[in-house]
């Protein structure tokens, strides 16, 4: 593994601009870091199957309209191809509804109305 010594006389880095470089990188890494962690807004994840008959009216019903007007803040995982995340997640039965950012699943009528209110607790 190369060292700062080794890359300041090997490469012939000058040594401001190797700390000015290093300074950079971590102003970066802080930066991305607080962009990741600014949105806190809940959002809505659907975890469903797609053999079942009430995921498919949901997903090509109210589910379809609130990812239009909600973008990324409304998500949907098919637990088929995604078994872990249902297990992380506890998902015994489809469709479920789920609010992450404090977490707690939807247990009111599938109606756009109805999503989007829960959305906005």
């Amino acid at each position: 593994m190369l060292q700062g010594p080794c890359l300041l006389h090997c490469y012939g880095i000058p040594e401001i601009l190797f700390a000015v470089i290093a300074a950079l990188c971590l102003v970066v890494v802080a930066l991305s870091a607080m962009l990741a962690c600014r949105d806190t807004r809940p959002y809505l994840v659907l975890f469903y199957v797609t053999w079942c008959p009430h995921c498919t009216v949901l997903v090509e019903g109210a589910w379809r309209d609130l990812e239009r007007v909600y973008g990324t803040r409304v998500r949907k995982i098919d637990c088929e191809k995604h078994p872990h995340i249902a297990r992380k997640h506890n998902i015994r039965s489809f469709p479920t509804i789920k609010r992450i950012g404090g977490a707690c699943a939807y247990e009111g009528k599938r109606t756009y109305e109805d999503l989007a209110a829960f959305l906005q607790i």
